[in-house]
């Protein structure tokens, strides 16, 4: 992925967000290039030379990354999922990086070692401290826990949980499974013949259904053949920071949930679109 940003050859539209080109600042960039240089020029000196040649292969991808977003600025409300791709591997490796040029430029020019590294700290702090104090402000996403056991709390242990797709949907369907244990689903391209099948196999084991969504979908409109039962309104209101990748985040949004759920029975004895769910207006 990274490699094909760099030539120009994978046309993603997460392009510049996922690589994240405005993760770090140009001394930044910097010390990563030197860091890659010193990483060749003293592997001799290392007990596995393949870990130099891996720093520094991505090193110059990253530069090359780096640069690409630079010359291209792309504009792309993606940032909120960059850091997760980031922050386990990409990050760390780039800062062993940026430690060793600092580390071997000091010895090169032969200075004192411990207030040079100190001065680049400091400004390297300096320079991240316009982006960082804007993160720093608020807890991103304070309260998610709690709203995901209150969406939890209105289920069964063993629902199966359905979701009518959006962004809403995609953001609540992996923590509800993960952290609560709920078959969780979001619907994508949904037929009759699959959720009539799961719905099926759900009541032959004992377990609940429910519908869960914010606008109707292709889903409601296959289950108005349905009994079901309003069981609630759930809503969550959780600070975000802004979603861009034209720069880094430099305000706080409000991310607002609302979905109403409905526990599905039996299919019902009444004209598709006449049942109760049919009447499903989330704008009541």
């Amino acid at each position: 992925m990274a490699l094909a940003e760099v030539v120009g050859g994978y046309p993603s539209r997460f392009a510049g967000a996922l690589v994240g080109g405005l993760y770090l600042s140009p001394l930044d960039a910097a010390l990563i290039g030197v860091g890659a240089w010193a990483a060749v020029a003293c592997r001799q000196q290392l007990r596995h030379r393949w870990v130099a040649g891996v720093l520094a292969v991505a090193g110059v991808l990253y530069l090359g990354i780096y640069f690409r977003y630079l010359a291209t600025a792309d504009r792309i409300p993606l940032y909120l999922w960059a850091t997760r791709r980031l922050v386990p591997a990409v990050l760390p490796a780039l800062a062993l990086l940026e430690a060793g040029g600092l580390v071997w430029l000091t010895r090169l020019i032969q200075v004192r070692q411990p207030a040079v590294v100190l001065a680049t700290l400091a400004l390297l702090v300096a320079v991240r401290w316009p982006g960082g104090s804007v993160v720093a402000a608020q807890r991103e996403y304070q309260g998610a826990v709690a709203a995901v056991d209150r969406l939890a709390g209105l289920t069964e242990p063993n629902a199966v949980l359905l979701f009518e797709p959006s962004d809403t949907a995609i953001r609540l369907a992996t923590p509800l499974r993960f952290l609560k244990d709920r078959s969780a689903y979001v619907a994508w391209n949904p037929n009759r013949a699959g959720v009539d099948g799961l719905i099926e196999t759900a009541a032959e084991a004992g377990r609940p259904v429910y519908y869960l969504g914010s606008e109707p979908g292709a889903l409601s409109g296959i289950l108005t053949t349905y009994d079901s039962s309003f069981v609630a309104r759930w809503s969550a209101d959780l600070p975000e920071l802004e979603r861009t990748s034209a720069h880094p985040p430099a305000a706080w949004n409000n991310f607002h949930a609302v979905l109403d759920i409905y526990r599905i029975g039996r299919p019902a004895a009444v004209p598709r679109g006449r049942g109760r769910f049919g009447r499903l207006n989330v704008k009541e």
